[in-house]
């Protein structure tokens, strides 16, 4: 005998109990980063960029590949990144160190939250060992190279703090980051502040929608303001305990606010963006 027609939506629901409970529970997520002492992992970024000024169009795509190897820290909870571009090409069109000598390593400690500290620049030696020079974040600071540091933390170790509490659908957490350099004559910052929405998360992956506002100046005596947005996508590998892949798109719109230089033209830049994570050595 077939069950009366009143009966099937308890009946449903019932059986649909234990998936709408996984449902709940997959959606709620605590991240920190996974980096372990041998570990060897891949960046890949890919970024095309587009410049219209008037009414003329400029394209440009730069391809880089960063490898990490992760060391001991200097105490518990924290590990040592020491990263080198892979390819010589790699280090073109960079305001990191240099443009034309790839073998710099740059250093960090970093813990499983994403709290950087210890920032140092390594020459030219691709070791741990026997490195020919250093230079720590101190010295950056007292040779008036702070927004080098800024750099290197943007360019090579872009990785996002984490909360340190559970996140649920819906749930936000915010990072700022500044990019900036100054030269004689001509200065440049943009302070980009990003917004990470988590849309959805399963056992192994974790979903955000990203959200982003930039606002800035370049050159001389501030003469031209910068305003930019830009959303994408990140995923955060719940098992590796590493962003997996992002992708970004972004506008940046630089206006002239004075007469200095009356040849500038107003122009607006499209940046795609994608980079992605790959494990290459375990521990």
């Amino acid at each position: 005998m077939f069950p009366r027609l009143y009966l099937l939506p308890a009946i449903m629901a019932m059986l649909l109990l234990p998936v709408m409970h996984e449902t709940v529970f997959a959606d709620s997520v605590q991240m920190y980063y996974g980096f372990k002492p041998g570990q060897k992992w891949l960046c890949t970024r890919m970024i095309h960029t587009q410049i219209m000024a008037d009414g003329e169009k400029q394209s440009d795509f730069n391809k880089k590949r960063i490898l990490y190897n992760v060391y001991n820290g200097s105490e518990n909870g924290w590990v040592r990144l020491a990263a080198h571009y892979v390819d010589p090409f790699a280090a073109e069109n960079t305001n990191t160190i240099s443009q034309d000598d790839y073998n710099y390593i740059f250093s960090v400690e970093i813990n499983k939250f994403g709290q950087l500290r210890d920032i140092s620049v390594q020459t030219p030696v691709k070791s741990p060992i026997g490195f020919s020079e250093k230079t720590g974040l101190q010295d950056l600071v007292i040779n008036g190279q702070q927004p080098l540091a800024e750099s290197i933390k943007d360019n090579i170790f872009w990785f996002p703090e984490l909360p340190e509490t559970g996140l649920s659908s819906g749930n936000r957490f915010e990072e700022i980051r500044t990019n900036k350099y100054e030269t004689d004559g001509f200065d440049y910052e943009v302070k980009s502040n990003r917004n990470f929405e988590l849309s959805r998360a399963g056992q192994k992956f974790a979903y955000f929608a990203v959200n982003e506002k930039s606002t800035g100046y370049s050159g001389d005596k501030n003469s031209h303001q910068i305003n930019g947005m830009g959303k994408g996508e990140i995923v955060f590998d719940l098992e590796k305990n590493i962003w997996s892949n992002m992708n970004m798109k972004r506008i940046l719109r630089s206006a002239k606010t004075d007469s200095i230089n009356a040849g500038y033209q107003d122009r607006e830049t499209l940046i795609v963006e994608k980079i992605t994570m790959e494990l290459k050595a375990a521990n």
